[in-house]
């Protein structure tokens, strides 16, 4: 096995002969490196770098590898399988809502365990001035995501891990204000609940 940093040597030949040549060490002047992949292959040693001149006179690496290589081979076969990504355990199907809906349950938990995540998506700004945004196991108490953790006027993610423990039952409420003024504003919410 050759020493993988130990380059080759290419000399540069009249058009009339063939392109490249590789050689043995310490041969002609005129000698250019071959990037890496035939250098390890090889295992010879450059003499000297390459001028400006030379490399518009050398061909591709691709030319190189095919003409003392051969043309590359089918593909292999498919690795392993990779391993498996998160279960996505406790993840509550989205929850959407707007400006004008009223205060109202949007989660039961199924069993005791915890809230564990929280995000809210404002896919369209509130417009109406003063307005807030806020989850809670009971209306306006912003247990689960307080109004101050979220601007409805801002198209944004808003996230938020209260580890919120729930018994059986429990309910999560929205509380929404939608402003003075309000035409418009909606969004997303997304829950990780996870059963003890």
């Amino acid at each position: 096995m050759t020493d993988a940093c130990t380059p080759i040597v290419v000399q540069v030949v009249p058009a009339a002969t063939p392109v490249v040549q590789l050689v043995q060490q310490n041969t002609a002047q005129q000698q250019v490196v071959v990037p890496s992949i035939v250098q390890s292959i090889t295992g010879q040693t450059v003499v000297e770098q390459p001028t400006y001149n030379e490399l518009e006179q050398f061909p591709s690496i691709t030319d190189v590898v095919t003409q003392y290589l051969g043309p590359p081979g089918p593909p292999g076969a498919t690795g392993a399988t990779g391993p498996a990504g998160a279960s996505g355990a406790g993840q509550v199907a989205p929850i959407a809502f707007s400006f004008g809906d009223a205060p109202h349950t949007i989660f039961t938990a199924p069993a005791a365990g915890v809230l564990s995540y929280v995000r809210v998506s404002i896919e369209t700004p509130f417009n109406g001035v003063g307005a807030s945004f806020e989850l809670g196991t009971s209306i306006g108490d912003g247990s689960a995501m307080p109004s101050a953790y979220v601007d409805p006027h801002t198209v944004a993610d808003y996230e938020h891990t209260p580890d919120l423990a729930l018994t059986s039952g429990q309910h999560v409420y929205v509380t929404i204000i939608p402003g003075s003024g309000a035409t418009a504003g909606n969004g997303v919410i997304f829950l990780q609940f996870l059963e003890n």
